[in-house]
């Protein structure tokens, strides 16, 4: 027998139970049914309760909150934004490369001594020199006291003769058409070391053609008699006297390490 007091087995021929003295087949707590739920059921009681999805807190923060549609009318700003910026770019690159090219090139490579002959616009206009009446129509010079160097001027046919004589004994001949252009102050720029309150300066060139070279020469014959390229000069004629200088513009070599140089009417050579 089970006693419904505290729960031991006992014998059945005992009155009470040897462990809590209760009598024996009486009702304990052992023997109390399982309660019983009065509520509503468990499924549907949850459906009271109200939820973050329609709590009165949760309406408050959802009519607080950024609607999604305006995400992208700030993106679509800031796409305009950049558009007209790069837009901007594109109009100014090539405004800079046109000042790189035309004006800070040329301006670097005059800076090393190598300027490149002088690009006019086709309709810039300038009155022409006429050269014999600066160089005389024979004249000449001799550079380090060894080469010399002598131009010749015909004036039945308006050519220039160039013969170059090194000191040993080679020649470079050539016959040209020369070009000749004073150089304005207020648009040129003098050297320090010829200031154009003392001399006038001009920019000559010597277009080549029926070149010869014979001998042993300085490279440069060689080269332009090869390339067919012209020949340009600076000179510098003072205003107090008869000096005369002859510059290489191009830097070439044309009168050996002293640039500019005298240059001499071919009676005092």
């Amino acid at each position: 027998m089970k006693c419904q007091h505290c729960g031991i087995h006992f014998d059945d021929e005992e009155r009470v139970c040897p462990m809590c003295g209760a009598r024996a087949g009486s009702k304990g707590r052992m023997s109390k049914p399982a309660p019983k739920w009065h509520g509503k059921p468990r499924e549907t009681y949850t459906e009271y309760h109200p939820t973050i999805e329609n709590s009165s807190s949760a309406k408050t923060a959802k009519s607080k909150s950024r609607p999604i549609q305006d995400k992208p009318k700030k993106k679509r700003a800031k796409g305009a934004v950049i558009a007209i910026i790069v837009i901007a770019l594109l109009q100014f690159v090539p405004t800079l490369i046109a000042f790189v090219v035309d004006d800070l090139v040329p301006e670097i490579e005059s800076s090393f001594g190598n300027s490149p002959a002088p690009d006019y616009d086709s309709d810039y206009s300038y009155a022409a020199q006429d050269l014999s009446s600066i160089l005389g129509t024979d004249s000449g010079m001799v550079i380090d006291n060894s080469d010399t160097f002598r131009l010749h001027y015909d004036q039945s046919n308006g050519e220039w003769a160039i013969l170059y004589t090194s000191a040993d004994g080679g020649t470079f001949k050539s016959t040209a058409d020369a070009w000749c252009l004073y150089d304005d102050p207020d648009e040129y720029y003098y050297p320090e070391a010829y200031p154009s309150d003392q001399y006038d300066m001009y920019t000559v060139a010597f277009t080549l053609y029926d070149t010869e070279v014979v001998g042993s020469l300085p490279e440069w014959c060689q080269s332009i008699a090869d390339s067919g390229d012209d020949i340009w000069l600076n000179l510098y004629v003072s205003k107090t006297d008869d000096t005369l200088l002859i510059e290489d513009m191009d830097g070439i070599g044309l009168f050996g390490t002293a640039d500019p140089v005298p240059y001499y009417r071919a009676q005092n050579v």
